[in-house]
Parts: structure tokens; sequence; C-alpha cells
């Protein structure tokens, strides 16, 4: 992860609101999303930062590092829609993770689509800061082409290319 992420666990970690909780339209929002999902605070010892963080660009490419055989390449997206946010691309396989950089909403479960749709009443938005969040998903589609790359969003069902 981003050691942008790496921070935001670890202020879960002190009992202290995450970035997205530290603004008060989002926190109850997130709060129930922890609650129906059964969260659970990550270990901070299993985790390992890779990259740096470069904020301002919608998309840099940060690190590399190879997991279990797989080259993955690591982009910083510019925060848009969280801090820390990262895409990881797999070029021999043609797999890009996104992350909630780009979400299929089209392949969200039924219950999935149900809790989404409380979000306009809970939040002002999903993104932190969404001009920049859609400048970060129009790179990553810019950089990884949908009609070559498959597409592993945040949220809803793996996005095949576009034929």
């Amino acid at each position: 992860m981003s050691p942008e992420a790496y921070r935001n666990f670890a202020l879960e970690n002190l009992s202290e609101p995450n970035f997205r909780e530290q603004n008060a339209l989002h926190a109850p929002y997130c709060r129930i999303s922890k609650i129906l999902s059964g969260y659970v605070l990550p270990n901070m010892h299993m985790l390992e930062t890779v990259g740096e963080d470069i904020i301002g660009d919608p998309l840099v490419r940060t690190g590399s590092f190879t997991f279990h055989g797989l080259e993955l390449e690591l982009y910083a997206g510019n925060g848009g829609h969280n801090r820390g946010e990262i895409v990881l691309c797999d070029r021999k396989n043609r797999i890009v993770y996104t992350g909630d950089i780009v979400v299929n909403i089209r392949g969200f479960s039924k219950e999935q689509a149900a809790f989404n749709a409380l979000a306009p009443y809970l939040m002002t938005s999903v993104n932190m800061d969404s001009p920049r969040a859609t400048e970060e998903r129009l790179a990553v589609q810019s950089a990884f082409n949908p009609k070559i790359f498959s597409y592993c969003p945040g949220h809803g069902a793996i996005m095949e290319p576009k034929k």
C-alpha cells in the first residue's frame, strides 16, 4: 500500500478518525459501512508500503514489486476518491486493480446497490474531491485501455475488455 494509506490505517489503530471520517459529512456513512460489513482493523505489522506519496497528478507510477510471481506496477492516485489510493497493473496478464478509483455500478449486487443508494443521504459525495476523482478515473482509462485491460474495480464485478 501507499505510505498515505498506511497512515490512514494507523489513525484507525489509534482509535482516531481515518482520513474520510475526518470529514463530518462522510463520518456517518463510513461508520455505518464498518458496522454493516463487520470491519476489522488491519494488523499494522502485516502491512507494507510501496512507492511514495505523490499528490497532485491524477496518476503517477511510484514503484513496482513482485507478488506470487506477478510483476505489479504501482501508481499513486491524486486522492480524489480517498487519500492514499493506488492502482496496480499486471501488464503481462492485462489486469488493472483500480480500487475505488473505478467502480462497476452495473456489476453491483442487489444488496450493494441498495446500500449505495443511501450515500447521497448520508454524505454529499463518495469522493473527497469529485473533480480530482474524475481526472483520476480518466487518467486510469487513458493509461490502461478498457478495450485491452480487465479492470478489477473497488466495487462491483470485474470489467472485461470492451470489444
